[in-house]
């Protein structure tokens, strides 16, 4: 199990198939509804961390380990773990969480960067997926996935 510290006075625990991320609650509730909500005590985490003054641990085993990493480096401002291009997939995958979470917003400024670098490389243009990851992070507003219904 590996600790990758993104603030080091959390107050929170991301864990991801044995790998946690130290972060804190207030910044994951400043930038996304989902986890506001996951830290109130009405869900089970979240009275456990008021009860026991410990951190709240937050299991995410659906989640992808560098996009949840790479976000939360952004959310809390740890500019200098932050990739300058991360990979198409890792794109990918922090598109896919910005989705679940919404919290695509906080990473746009990040997302319009990224798109910028990568724009001349030719293995980026021909990935459906990647470009609507890309589209997602700069527009989160106006992609919404099609919901069956």
């Amino acid at each position: 199990m590996s600790k990758v510290v993104i603030d080091p006075h959390h107050d929170a625990v991301l864990r991801l198939n044995g790998d946690d991320l130290l972060v804190s609650s207030k910044v994951l509730s400043l930038v996304s509804p989902v986890f506001e909500a996951m830290f109130k005590p009405h869900f089970k985490q979240g009275f456990e961390h008021l009860q026991l003054g410990e951190p709240t641990v937050i299991p995410l085993p659906e989640d992808d380990l560098e996009a949840t990493t790479l976000f939360c480096h952004v959310a809390h401002h740890c500019s200098y773990d932050i990739p300058s291009i991360p990979s198409p997939l890792c794109l990918e995958n922090l598109a896919i969480f910005c989705d679940k979470y919404i919290c695509a917003e906080a990473i746009v400024g990040y997302g319009t960067l990224w798109i910028q670098e990568t724009a001349g490389l030719s293995h980026l243009k021909t990935s459906v997926a990647s470009y609507y990851s890309h589209m997602l992070l700069i527009f989160p507003n106006n992609l919404q996935p099609c919901r069956g219904g």
